[in-house]
């Protein structure tokens, strides 16, 4: 039986490499994004290529009800949602001193309680069908801070308390729940940062370069499978050795 996979967040960046690994691993993938756009009807079109079952849905993550709505939806159209993987991720950089209370919400709802308003939805067809894989895309901000990042480093600590404690509340029921914790990733935001930072940063890596999205997308593509089935609560670093 053909699994599904709805990776949020997908229309590029990591989350594009990730929904283009699961269509090559032969899942109907649901691609998604915070609303329609070409990229969205590019990456779709693309995953469509190697799995013609696949196709795109864009809901606002940090609604409540346009979360709940559309996940509903998707649950009548496929039955069941397999795999989940919380990629979508905004920032509203600014030092504390000057960052506002819309600024911090606005990255809250969309990084943390994205995450919550699909789970639950997603995750009671999961318990039902004794199977499942949650998959939560963190950042090293979580564990070590970032200038600027208070709202998103929090928000990303507080997916992987989520990670964890989910594990044990639904590792009974055959479902895992594990975090992938990278740091410089080789995306449009992180390729913005003037090459000079970049470089500072950089030099802290034992591998001297940043990882490809599809370096991120293969250790998701294994966390999905039937291979990682005894990993559950693992919150996993892939940073190509940060000293």
């Amino acid at each position: 039986m053909t699994r599904t996979a709805l990776v949020t967040g997908s229309s590029r960046g990591i989350g594009q490499a990730i929904a283009l690994a699961f269509a090559q691993g032969g899942y109907r993938v649901i691609v998604h994004g915070s609303k329609p756009s070409l990229k969205l009807d590019h990456t779709t079109t693309t995953v469509r290529s190697l799995s013609p079952e696949s196709f795109s849905y864009p809901f606002n993550l940090a609604d409540e009800l346009a979360v709940t709505q559309a996940c509903q939806l998707l649950l009548k159209k496929v039955g069941a949602i397999d795999v989940l993987v919380n990629n979508a991720a905004i920032t509203r950089d600014q030092i504390f001193l000057r960052l506002t209370p819309a600024q911090w919400d606005t990255v809250i709802k969309t990084n943390l309680y994205g995450p919550f308003y699909v789970l639950k939805i997603v995750l009671p067809a999961m318990v039902k069908r004794r199977w499942g894989r949650i998959i939560n895309l963190t950042s090293i901000a979580a564990k070590r801070g970032a200038y600027g990042k208070t709202n998103y480093a929090a928000a990303k600590a507080g997916l992987i308390a989520l990670t964890q404690s989910l594990a044990y509340e639904v590792g009974r029921y055959g479902i895992t729940v594990n975090a992938i914790c990278p740091a410089w990733v080789k995306t449009d935001m992180s390729l913005s940062i003037p090459k000079k930072y970049r470089d500072q940063a950089l030099s802290q890596v034992a591998l001297q370069r940043m990882a490809t999205p599809k370096e991120i997308a293969d250790l998701a593509s294994f966390l999905a499978s039937d291979h990682s089935a005894y990993i559950n609560g693992a919150v996993l670093d892939i940073n190509g050795g940060l000293s």
